[in-house]
């Protein structure tokens, strides 16, 4: 199963895509701003289907933008994840 979550950000466009693949490995792409709403809504749907932030495996990003790598780090810090990123945007993400 797949679904898209939009996390709200505070832009011109108001929110971005983020997208849960819950077939194994449980597997976060952009998730989003960092902020606590984003950790809160990923835990509220996870939630809905008997997982956590825990079981989370991965993340993969499709580029470096703030706007899709910037909960990452927390993210990671709860689950352990491995994240995903093209070596050509790792500058970018380490900023």
């Amino acid at each position: 199963m797949i679904q898209k979550v939009e996390i709200p950000v505070n832009l011109p466009i108001k929110a971005t895509n983020s997208v849960i693949v819950y077939s194994d490995p449980l597997t976060i792409i952009d998730p989003g701003v960092k902020n606590y709403n984003t950790i809160q809504i990923f835990n509220n749907e996870l939630n809905k289907k008997g997982k956590s932030l825990k079981d989370v495996k991965r993340i993969i990003l499709t580029h470096g933008h703030i706007d899709h790598y910037g909960s990452v780090e927390s993210i990671r810090k709860i689950s352990g994840c491995k994240v995903y990123l093209h070596k050509y945007d790792e500058v970018k993400a380490k900023r």
